[in-house]
């Protein structure tokens, strides 16, 4: 599972999380029993997430009083 990722404030910008998924993608289908990857994100970051393959499903929720997709 992948989640609960950050990068740092002052890293930002610089293509680290896009690295970061990118590897973390590339160990799980590799090295892993893994056909599909599912996630939640902050709907500020569905952008973030489509450029790295991911497509949004279902409606907008709230967890934590933050707002998520899957």
């Amino acid at each position: 599972a992948i989640g609960r990722v950050l990068v740092s404030e002052r890293y930002r910008g610089k293509g680290l999380a896009a690295t970061l998924m990118e590897k973390s993608i590339a160990v799980a289908i590799n090295y892993g029993s893994c056909s599909e990857i599912k996630l939640s994100a902050q709907t500020y970051l569905l952008k973030f997430y489509a450029e790295q393959g991911f497509k949004s499903i279902g409606d907008p929720y709230l967890e934590d009083g933050i707002e998520h997709q899957d």
